[in-house]
C-alpha cells in the first residue's frame, strides 16, 4: 500500500484497510497517519569576512522561520558550531523571542588573536501533531 498526502495540507489521514474472505467474514483495521509539513527557514547567506580582533557581538539574520503549517505549534530555534578548527566562536546563541515570529538571528563573539572558518549549523524544530517538543513526532530543517 502507498500513501501520497495532498501537497501542502496537514492533519490526521485515517485510512481503513478491509480484509475479506470473500464470504461473510470481514476484518477492518484502521490506521492513522499524521501528515505533518516540515518547518521552515530561509537560506542564510554567509557574514562577509571579519577582521581578527573584532570586539562585540557579530549577529547573522535568520529569516522565514515558521512551522510549515498554520503557524500555531510554535517552533523552536537552535545552533551549533559543527567546525571550528581555530576556536574563534565564543559564545554562540539564537535569539527568537516570540516561538512564532518569522525571524530571528544567531549571535556569538570572536575569540582574540585568532583567525580562521568557522561553520554554523541552524535548526528549525516544529512541536509536531502531539504538540510538544520531545515527543518523537517533530520536524525538523537544518541549514
Amino acid at each position: 500500500m502507498t500513501f501520497t498526502p495532498a501537497a501542502s495540507l496537514s492533519g490526521v489521514a485515517n485510512i481503513v484497510v478491509r480484509v475479506t474472505d470473500g464470504g461473510s467474514h470481514t476484518f477492518d483495521q484502521t490506521l492513522s497517519v499524521f501528515v505533518v509539513n516540515p518547518p521552515t527557514l530561509d537560506d542564510i547567506t554567509d557574514p562577509a569576512s571579519i577582521p581578527e580582533d573584532t570586539l562585540g557581538t557579530q549577529s547573522v539574520p535568520l529569516s522565514g522561520i515558521s512551522d510549515g503549517d498554520s503557524g500555531a505549534e510554535g517552533v523552536e530555534v537552535s545552533a551549533v558550531v559543527l567546525s571550528d578548527p581555530s576556536g574563534i566562536i565564543q559564545n554562540l546563541a539564537t535569539i527568537f523571542v516570540n516561538p512564532t515570529d518569522a525571524t530571528g538571528s544567531v549571535t556569538y563573539d570572536l575569540a582574540a588573536d585568532k583567525s580562521g572558518t568557522a561553520t554554523i549549523q541552524v535548526t528549525v524544530k516544529d512541536q509536531g501533531p502531539n504538540a510538544g517538543f520531545s515527543t518523537g513526532d517533530e520536524a525538523t530543517i537544518t541549514k
